[in-house]
């Protein structure tokens, strides 16, 4: 049997566990209290990662689930996550759904995809949004964990613009 390995992050008012095995990450989801845990390499690094992101915005994705188990992942979800990997901006469900499979008429699926989806922060889904203004659509940590994130990676995308210019 695997060894098991947690490193335990604070965002907010929330407790945010990474487990990971001894060479992947196998989820990063919302705790109400802390196990028992051992940390690995791999798990303190995520940590550090993460807590940079939250911070500062910055994130590798690409590199990042690289190193995330996506075996599980259904055939859908493999079509739905690439290309949220380049997103650093808000998309809707049925943007996703035109970007994924060239047709809008798969935003519920995806709104159901991404709320299984096991490493949130790594694969964003926290930026596709409902296309309805008042509702900006839920997120597993809940919708002012999404509105945080939002807001950090847009103000991040935007002071950086100011910078080039």
């Amino acid at each position: 049997m695997a060894n098991i390995f947690r490193s335990y992050l604070k965002f907010h008012n929330t407790e945010i566990e990474i487990k990971c095995s001894d060479n992947l990450v196998l989820s990063i989801k919302e705790v109400q209290t802390h196990l028992s845990f051992l940390e690995n390499k791999l798990s303190k690094s995520v940590k550090l990662y993460l807590k940079n992101y939250l911070e500062t915005g910055q994130i590798n994705r690409k590199q990042l689930v690289q190193q995330c188990n996506t075996s599980l992942f259904t055939e859908f979800q493999r079509s739905i996550f690439p290309p949220l990997l380049c997103q650093r901006d808000t998309l809707t469900y049925s943007d996703l759904s035109n970007l994924a499979f060239g047709s809008p008429n798969y935003a519920r699926a995806i709104g159901n995809a991404l709320n299984k989806n096991p490493f949130p922060f790594i694969i964003p889904c926290h930026l596709v949004i409902s296309s309805n203004p008042k509702n900006i659509g839920g997120f597993v940590m809940g919708r002012d964990i999404k509105q945080d994130l939002i807001k950090l990676e847009t103000t991040r995308k935007h002071s950086k613009e100011r910078v080039i210019r």
